[in-house]
């Protein structure tokens, strides 16, 4: 497994400016899950769980939930955070399942963190853990548009340009929107969700600094500007007030039945 996020500080505004999940997602994932007779909804694991957004929203769905994360400031914050008695939050690799018994769980996620994982380990753990008719589902966000053309101009000079060589080559998953992923047994593909923003300008770049490539390219270059220059462009494209900066990011979702048989 790939280790990022794992600071306390780059924790904290990870968990602070990641945008979380529309309520669609989770009902489009419970939909599918009972889909086949008899599904029960005992408990769910979320691996990658980093700050817990999703993690939080299954609680009331399971009558326990596990979020783990190979970060140990990342459960310390979901921790902090997070007070749902049936939620617990442990630290392991997300290919560590080992800690969970065969054919136990109802409902494997894995939220923007798949890309990171040797799939190999995590599909094989998963097949022993997931109960016969069990879900997974791969859960990801690609990268964001936003609503003025001139204000792509910069974001893609920035995101192509300064922070070329600091993105991990595991990110082009994300950039593909899993397009060459596939699930250990038949699965379907959603499309058709999205988040939508409607942030300030210094909300937006506080999101950009929770980028791991972002983080990279600082320890090589501390005391850089980039990221204040790319926020004084946005701030001069949208000075007028009446149009804010709008950030929408393509969800998609592949979900797979574990077979019974």
């Amino acid at each position: 497994m790939k280790r990022f996020f794992e600071e306390a500080s780059h924790a904290r505004i990870y968990a602070q400016h990641r945008p979380s999940y529309p309520s669609s997602v989770l009902e489009t994932v419970l939909k599918f899950c009972r889909e086949k007779p008899h599904f029960v909804q005992d408990l769910a694991i979320d691996v990658g769980c980093g700050s817990g957004q999703f993690t939080q929203t299954l609680a009331p769905h399971f009558k326990a939930v596990i979020g783990t994360d190979v970060s140990k400031a990342q459960i310390l914050n979901a921790q902090n955070t997070i007070k749902e008695n049936s939620i617990t939050f442990e630290v392991h690799a997300g290919e560590d399942l080992s800690f969970q018994a065969d054919s136990s769980v109802d409902l494997l996620t894995c939220a923007q963190a798949f890309h990171w994982l040797d799939a190999k380990i995590f599909y094989r753990e998963a097949l022993r853990i997931l109960k016969p008719n069990g879900v997974l589902a791969l859960i990801g966000y690609g990268n964001a548009i936003l609503n003025r053309d001139a204000a792509m101009v910069p974001h893609e000079q920035f995101y192509n340009g300064a922070l070329h060589d600091y993105w991990d080559p595991q990110r082009k998953y994300i950039e593909e929107k899993y397009k060459n992923v596939d699930l250990p047994f038949p699965y379907i593909r959603v499309d058709t969700l999205c988040i939508e923003r409607h942030w300030t300008v210094s909300e937006y770049v506080g999101y950009v600094r929770t980028w791991s490539a972002y983080q990279n390219y600082m320890k090589d270059h501390p005391g850089s500007q980039v990221l204040e220059d790319l926020q004084k462009k946005l701030e001069v494209i949208y000075a007028d007030t009446d149009s804010a900066l709008e950030a929408t990011w393509p969800i998609f979702i592949l979900m797979g039945h574990n077979p019974a048989d």
